[in-house]
């Protein structure tokens, strides 16, 4: 317990045995981004264009008693292809294909100031750290490095589209198809480990 819960620096609270602690952290959000686009015209006939985009963002900040860091990464990827041919000045075609990706880990810990956070002698689950704690009235401790469960999220949207149009005098006929083929998996590691309620006694 006093390893993880820090005593108070403000104002005791009910009998004198809890009090407020707090402090400022920061929480750091880095995100990388890009988008490439391409236009080439084949021939007369036949144009191609196509898009890839990439964002990848980490979010860091401190848990609930600033004993470690939390966190959590995703990356998004984008990818299009576009094909238009003219079969004649009436017959239009336009083809297009995409991928849409997106993977995202949450759950994730980082040591920070306090290294009981990754000392295995406070386990109660062999090889794992600190176990989560809760104390009755008091902010629960989610326990130390790896001990929050981690969950995997990827997603993966793959589409194509044919459009077709034919126009003839004074009449216009568009038809065409859609396919879309959705890939969802996720998976959840769990280790959370917390501990049976305990009666709130810090400063004793």
């Amino acid at each position: 317990m006093n390893a993880f819960y820090p005593l108070p620096n403000g104002p005791l609270l009910g009998a004198g045995d809890t009090g407020i602690f707090s402090f400022s952290g920061q929480q750091v959000t880095p995100e990388n981004y890009f988008t490439t686009k391409v236009d080439h015209k084949v021939s007369e006939q036949d144009a191609i264009s196509g898009t890839y985009m990439f964002d990848s963002g980490t979010v860091r900040q401190p848990d609930e008693l600033n004993d470690k860091r939390t966190g959590y990464d995703s990356r998004r990827q984008v990818f299009t292809v576009n094909e238009a041919h003219t079969f004649n000045p009436r017959f239009l075609s336009s083809f297009r294909f995409g991928i849409n990706r997106v993977v995202a880990i949450t759950g994730l810990t980082f040591p920070s100031g306090n290294s009981h956070a990754s000392d295995g002698s406070f386990f109660t689950v062999p090889g794992k750290n600190a176990p989560g704690v809760q104390v009755t009235g008091l902010t629960q401790f989610s326990g130390g490095l790896g001990s929050p469960s981690n969950f995997n999220f990827h997603w993966t949207s793959i589409q194509a589209y044919e459009d077709l149009s034919l126009n003839r005098v004074k009449h216009s006929l568009k038809f065409g198809f859609a396919l879309e083929r959705v890939r969802d998996t996720s998976w959840l590691y769990p280790i959370r480990e917390v501990c049976s309620p305990l009666t709130p006694s810090l400063i004793s």
